[in-house]
């Protein structure tokens, strides 16, 4: 099964209302620092994310 995950963004400041998707259901929303510390989807993909080191992304 593909898993397709979309970003949409001007640009992500401190506390950017943030929506995640999951099977065109909405499974979370709110900022950054919210959603990783809810441990949920978001949470997950951040750290893959960030496993990778071409998309490390600097706080």
């Amino acid at each position: 099964m593909w898993k397709q995950l979309v970003s949409i963004a001007r640009a992500l400041l401190k506390d950017a209302p943030i929506v995640v998707l999951d099977n065109g259901s909405i499974v979370e929303q709110g900022s950054h620092s919210n959603l990783l510390a809810a441990k949920g989807l978001y949470a997950r993909l951040w750290d893959i994310q960030q496993q990778a080191d071409i998309w490390k992304m600097i706080e």
